[in-house]
């Protein structure tokens, strides 16, 4: 910021300064401590819309040219963002490749709770194992980065491991 004279940061000799601005009396009529200071922007809804936005993007990039291909530079040339800024969410590719796993993983455990439920365990297997099916064949690129796909480095460990337990609630709640 702009550094005032300790002599001139209280009193009327700032308030004297503002006075005889350029910018006008507009400001004499202000608050010494507002002519001082820059209002600070701040908004978390950017930093949630970019990360969401790298999710997307490294989703698109996987259809069409593989996940071979993915990059964050990529991502961030789709996004038409400095090639940095997705790098404030992902330190890198495998982390985001991660995140988009670890999406479609949550994405696929609600779509088997969202099936319907029957007592009778035949029945209930058999919606489950269709709702399986149903997923697979509407969602080809998810169901290929979950199944198909090492668990990047990044998602090694208990991590992965907790992921692929949450997904597998909806079997596990099959009575039997």
């Amino acid at each position: 910021g702009l550094a005032v004279p300790r002599s001139l940061r209280r009193g009327r000799a700032l308030s004297r300064m503002v006075r005889s601005s350029p910018r006008g009396p507009a400001l004499a009529d202000a608050p010494v401590s507002a002519a001082r200071r820059m209002p600070k922007e701040c908004d978390a809804a950017p930093t949630t819309e970019l990360r969401d936005a790298c999710i997307a993007a490294a989703r698109e990039a996987i259809a069409l040219n593989g996940i071979e291909c993915l990059s964050l530079r990529d991502v961030a040339r789709r996004l038409g963002v400095s090639h940095q800024a997705p790098y404030k969410h992902y330190p890198s590719r495998d982390h985001l490749l991660a995140e988009v796993m670890r999406r479609c993983f949550q994405q696929f455990a609600q779509d088997l709770d969202g099936r319907k439920h029957f007592d009778d365990p035949h029945q209930d297997l058999e919606s489950l194992g269709r709702q399986y099916l149903s997923y697979a064949e509407q969602h080809p690129l998810e169901y290929r980065l979950m199944f198909g796909t090492p668990w990047p480095a990044a998602a090694s460990g208990r991590r992965a491991r907790r992921w692929a337990w949450r997904w597998c609630a909806g079997c596990r709640s099959v009575p039997g």
